[in-house]
């Protein structure tokens, strides 16, 4: 297919909720945002909710309402965004369909680590995953999306790797941060699965064995929050006494998130479950240095340019937060000393700083359109 008519294709974009608030939601208009820059003109967004003013969706509820939406039938390429089940992607399992259909996976969160009032849509978005054989083709976030496929045997599809548009917060540098604290923050939602308890615990013990000042801002939207999980933090900071050292600041917006990126040092992630985790990249281009379990996709993310410990060892995440913490400190009277004990071992803050700006901004928007065209061009290969 030559480029002009390739460029000329119907496109649909399935994600049952574009929202703002909601990583994948936030991917997905990404990827309606990169093909439109790509120079697709025919591009469409189908789903039952949508945030996002510039896209051009029609809403389609389930697979009968998809699979009849005109759009849709004459579209050549189908992009399905997956994290939940969700009655639209049933139209992946009809024999009668046409066009080119790909799902991008963004992994699903274990039961084990969700309130057990949704465990049975957790057990049917695993059982969904077996439609993801009759795809094209598959798009995933990142090495351990893909490692999770072979698991759930989903086997001799190709597989490509696609990480994550991260183009924010503004870049900044280590050297360049307030040197009155450490600044600690931990941003997402609070739920079970992200571990706050374990950092909460691990924070009681760092402010026990280190003289340095530090205080740690937790940021999530609460509005997708666990209500009983909130509860239950503010419950241990309360009996931890760590009122000066943690500020439950919780849902914020932009301009604020930027100050709090932009002010941090070190980003901080007790997750027990990641299919990426946008946060890492974000810590990385604002100068942070991320701490965190090594769960999931958090093994590989920041590449050594932080610290990882051991999913669950909340004693193993308490020190190596008081390393860093007092690395981070040590750096303020030097920042071309190499005092940062990294994974990728010892570092002077400019030198975090250079490296971590080089690698955050290879998760660009321009990069990420690049590879989306290029996944696409291979899609409709005559070889393929």
């Amino acid at each position: 297919m030559s480029n002009s008519k390739l460029k000329n294709i119907k496109i649909s974009v399935v994600c049952p909720w574009f929202l703002r608030g909601d990583a994948v939601g936030h991917s997905a208009h990404d990827y309606y945002r990169a093909l439109r820059e790509a120079g697709f003109t025919n591009v469409r967004g189908l789903g039952v909710r949508n945030d996002f003013p510039d896209m051009d969706f029609e809403v389609c509820e389930d697979a009968k309402s998809l699979e009849d939406n005109r759009w849709f039938k004459q579209s050549d390429l189908i992009v399905y965004h997956f994290a939940i089940h969700h009655e639209l992607f049933e139209a992946l399992g009809n024999p009668e369909k046409s066009g080119k259909h790909v799902v991008c996976f963004h992994n699903v969160t274990p039961k084990h680590l969700t309130p057990r009032r949704i465990w049975d849509v957790i057990d049917r978005s695993f059982a969904q995953i077996a439609l993801f054989r009759h795809a094209h083709t598959i798009w995933v976030d990142s090495r351990e999306n893909a490692e999770e496929l072979t698991r759930q045997g989903i086997e001799n599809l190709p597989v490509v790797e696609l990480p994550i548009a991260v183009d924010r917060p503004a870049i900044g540098a280590l050297e360049d941060k307030p040197r009155r604290r450490v600044d600690l923050l931990c941003v997402g939602r609070f739920f079970p699965s992200k571990g706050i308890v374990d950092i909460i615990d691990a924070l009681a013990v760092v402010k026990k064995k280190t003289d340095r000042h530090f205080v740690l801002r937790l940021v999530g939207n609460t509005d997708f929050s666990e209500p009983d999980y909130v509860r239950e933090v503010k419950e241990r900071l309360r009996l931890y006494g760590l009122g000066e050292h943690v500020d439950f600041i919780g849902k914020v917006d932009e301009a604020t998130l930027a100050r709090v990126f932009r002010q941090s040092h070190v980003l901080v992630s007790g997750s027990y479950h990641e299919g990426f985790c946008v946060p890492v990249i974000e810590g990385l281009r604002a100068g942070m240095i991320p701490v965190t379990y090594d769960a999931g996709n958090l093994r590989w993310i920041a590449g050594g340019r932080g610290r990882i410990v051991t999913t669950g060892s909340v004693g193993g995440l308490a020190q190596t937060l008081i390393e860093v913490i007092e690395g981070v400190a040590e750096s303020f009277e030097n920042p071309g000393a190499a005092v940062l004990p990294l994974d990728g071992g010892m570092k002077s803050a400019r030198q975090f700083s250079e490296d971590a700006k080089a690698y955050a901004s290879s998760f660009s928007f321009d990069n990420f359109t690049g590879r989306l065209e290029r996944a696409v061009t291979r899609v409709f290969a005559e070889n393929v």
